[in-house]
């Protein structure tokens, strides 16, 4: 008995789990800011502090929808993606925020970090980065409402 359990401890423990995690839909094929995106910051995002809390996940809109993403979508659980690059922070099973659009790596990392220090209260104090506390849902500058 003690096998066993100690063998399901160690199956829970080896797949990680995340609660968050950020969905980029994209198509390199047929667009320059989500090719710019994978050349300049999908390299290197893995070893971001962000990562850790918001693992990056890509789906590509060329190819069939995922069953989660239609079963989500027929329960309103997500909006519809009508651009690309689309950036959703997804949490288990809805949409938290979103981001529209990819400019440079810089102004990534600064509109992902805004909202990380303006949600501390969900993903806690990210490293010693300076940034503006500016409140929002979504990851836009005009947008300035709570995460809930």
């Amino acid at each position: 008995m003690k096998k066993l359990l100690l063998s399901l401890v160690f199956t829970l423990v080896s797949y990680p789990v995340y609660a968050y995690e950020l969905l980029m839909f994209s198509d390199p094929e047929v667009c320059g800011y989500c090719r710019n995106f994978m050349e300049e910051t999908y390299p290197t995002y893995k070893d971001s502090i962000y990562a850790k809390q918001l693992p990056l996940k890509i789906v590509l809109i060329s190819e069939p929808p995922p069953k989660w993403f239609t079963d989500a979508f027929e329960q309103k659980k997500i909006k519809p993606i009508q651009g690309i690059p689309m950036f959703i922070v997804w949490d288990n099973d809805k949409e938290i925020a979103r981001m529209y659009g990819y400019k440079n790596k810089s102004q990534f990392y600064s509109d992902l970090h805004d909202f990380f220090v303006a949600n501390e209260h969900i993903f806690g104090k990210i490293g010693e980065l300076k940034g503006r506390k500016v409140p929002r849902n979504e990851f836009e500058r005009e947008t300035n409402t709570n995460f809930p």
